[in-house]
C-alpha cells in the first residue's frame, strides 16, 4: 500500500484566528513554506486547479500523479487546490488517494488563489516562482483540444517544460495557454 502526505488547509473559511478572510498573499506564504519537504528550499509551487468530478480532471489524473511524483525533489511543490464550496474536503482528498496523486490538497471555499491568479478552469495549473509571482499559467499540456475533443498524445507539454524552464533560469514560453476542462463554480 502507498503511503500518503496529504495535508489539507482551508482557503476562505473563517477560523480560529478571527473572522477574517485570509488573503491570497497570506495563503501564498504558506504554500510556499517548507515544513516538511525532502529538499531544503521551496523554489516555487505548482497549483494545480482540480474538481474531482470533472471528467477532464479524471482524465488527467494519471497524468496528475506522474507530475507530482517527477517533481518532488525539484524544489518545485505541487498542490491541489479545489475553488468552491460544491466539493466536500472528503470527495476531494479521495479524488486525491483514489488516483494515487500525492501532493497536499488545499481548499479554497472562497476562491481567493482562483481570483488571484485568474484560474477559471479544471484542470488548469499555475506555477508561482519563491515570492508568489505566477510565471505560467494554462493547461497541462495540449492532449485535450476542446471539450470532446482529445488527441491520442500530447505534443507540447506546457506545464512540464514551464517548471523545467523556470528551474533552468530560462524564458518560460509560452507564458500562458488556454486550459480545456471544466468551469470553476
Amino acid at each position: 500500500m502507498l503511503a500518503f502526505q496529504v495535508s489539507c488547509s482551508t482557503v476562505g473559511d473563517n477560523g480560529s484566528e478571527g473572522d477574517a478572510k485570509p488573503s491570497a498573499e497570506h495563503e501564498i506564504s504558506r504554500i510556499l513554506s517548507n515544513p516538511d519537504s525532502a529538499t531544503a528550499k521551496i523554489k516555487g509551487a505548482v497549483l494545480l486547479f482540480t474538481a474531482p468530478e470533472c471528467p477532464l480532471c479524471l482524465n488527467y489524473a494519471p497524468a496528475l500523479a506522474d507530475f507530482a511524483d517527477s517533481i518532488k525533489t525539484t524544489g518545485v511543490k505541487a498542490v491541489s487546490v479545489v475553488s468552491g464550496t460544491y466539493y466536500s474536503h472528503r470527495e476531494s482528498q479521495e479524488f486525491l488517494t483514489t488516483h494515487n496523486i500525492d501532493m497536499p490538497l488545499l481548499m479554497d471555499t472562497s476562491y481567493v488563489l482562483s481570483r488571484h491568479y485568474g484560474a477559471g478552469i479544471t484542470p488548469e495549473a499555475v506555477l508561482i516562482d519563491s515570492l508568489g509571482e505566477a510565471v505560467y499559467r494554462g493547461a497541462i499540456d495540449n492532449w485535450a483540444i476542446s471539450l470532446g475533443r482529445k488527441r491520442l498524445m500530447p505534443t507540447e507539454h506546457y506545464l512540464r517544460d514551464a517548471v523545467s524552464n523556470y528551474l533552468a533560469g530560462r524564458e518560460i514560453d509560452p507564458k500562458t495557454t488556454d486550459a480545456v476542462g471544466c468551469f470553476i463554480e
